[in-house]
């Protein structure tokens, strides 16, 4: 978190956020407790921990993150579960395909390779209410780079660390479909950032 500056970023697994992390970590509030605000927090959890620390609900930060196109953040979680390091483990990909891993995702049980959660859901409330103001496009960072130079009023170059190892990947047009139909939330929510890199959103105003 960055009190000075009225901003939290909440770290959405696969969308860069070493690199953010790394960029900005000499201006965080180190105070702020880990056990309280981990990586990957969901925006609803964030929220909640706030606002629990904080009753009379001021002061609450602009939230912001960076989204991902989801079927490239699904191959970027395929290929990052395939290295030798989760071999044997129930969370390896290095037996299934592709197409396979996506259809497990799929299913309403998942099996743990295959359990790598939702954008959408990760920056809403459990109404489906959006919780983070500013949402930036991973393909498109140097938009989140000016954000972050405006606010701070210095440069933050963000440089790509701890990236999968590229691969083609394919996915056939039938999961495809299938894929956008089950998750038409979070394609929806990737497209209203895609077009500018960024896209700014009206926060409710009570949690």
């Amino acid at each position: 978190m960055f009190p000075s500056k009225n901003l939290a970023f909440l770290a959405i697994p696969k969308t860069a956020t070493t690199s953010i992390e790394a960029a900005l970590c000499d201006l965080a509030d180190n105070e702020t407790a880990q056990s309280d605000f981990p990586k990957h927090m969901t925006a609803n959890a964030f929220f909640r921990q706030w606002h629990k620390d904080h009753p009379d609900g001021t002061g609450a930060p602009d939230a912001f993150a960076v989204i991902r196109d989801p079927i490239d953040r699904l191959g970027s979680w395929y290929r990052y579960r395939r290295r030798s390091e989760l071999g044997g483990s129930p969370k390896s990909t290095a037996d299934v395909t592709f197409e396979d891993f996506v259809i497990e995702y799929l299913k309403e049980e998942r099996q743990p390779f295959a359990d790598v959660g939702n954008q959408f859901r990760f920056c809403t409330d459990q109404q489906g209410r959006m919780l983070v103001r500013y949402l930036f496009s991973f393909h498109q960072l140097s938009v989140l780079e000016g954000f972050l130079a405006r606010r701070f009023e210095t440069p933050k170059p963000l440089s790509h660390l701890n990236a999968s190892e590229a691969s083609e990947l394919s996915l056939s047009r039938q999961t495809t479909e299938r894929l956008k139909r089950q998750n038409v939330s979070e394609f929806k929510l990737y497209d209203s950032v895609a077009a500018k890199g960024w896209n700014e959103f009206g926060v409710p105003a009570r949690f």
